[in-house]
């Protein structure tokens, strides 16, 4: 029972992380469009710094390009600099992002961040709890190729006891990931779904 609530709260958890991210980029649509043109990932550790530090163009704008660089040089461990500060420096000059009520959705964006990396350092301290109790039922379903800790624990906590399946049929019928087959006399379907 623990394992599935803390899988069925890890989902939540991540479900709710998903829906922020989309209301980040809501508000970075209107605030400063170009920025999903500078890092291949918004919500990665390098944006995510960048976004908390300069969320408005304005703010990029208004930081020393040397200065700019060293943040991004020190958040992505050497990997941006110079060039990278200067795209952002460029694209925050031309951005056709609104220029009203950027107050709001300054502060907007920066709570959005720090909710995320809240939400994710929780789904993080549960994944170890998680894993934790996987290996205290002393399961093999990590054996199998592609199951890790965490859906190994979302299968074994949402199928209980595997005893009180007579068969794999049951199982798989439990599941509902056996296809049904539609007939009637002769007539056979020949599009079934799960």
């Amino acid at each position: 029972i623990s394992l599935k609530e803390l899988t069925r709260f890890r989902t939540f958890l991540v479900d709710n992380i998903s829906d922020y991210k989309r209301k980040a980029i809501v508000v970075l649509d209107k605030i400063f469009p170009e920025y999903d043109k500078v890092f291949s990932d918004t919500f990665g550790k390098t944006s995510k710094q960048i976004l908390t530090k300069y969320p408005l163009p304005k703010d990029i704008l208004n930081e020393d390009l040397e200065y700019l660089a060293d943040v991004l040089a020190t958040s992505s461990k050497g990997r941006l600099g110079y060039f990278k500060a200067q795209e952002l420096q460029t694209l925050a000059k031309n951005s056709f992002g609104i220029k009203y009520a950027t107050d709001a959705l300054s502060m907007e964006i920066k709570s959005i961040i720090q909710t995320i990396d809240y939400l994710q350092s929780q789904v993080h301290e549960l994944d170890e709890k998680i894993a934790i109790l996987l290996r205290s039922l002393d399961t093999t379903i990590e054996t199998i190729p592609g199951i890790g800790p965490i859906l190994g624990a979302i299968i074994v906590s949402e199928i209980g006891d595997i005893n009180r399946f007579s068969h794999a049929s049951k199982l798989v019928a439990y599941a509902g990931i056996d296809p049904t087959v539609k007939q009637s006399g002769e007539f056979t379907g020949t599009k079934n779904s799960m």
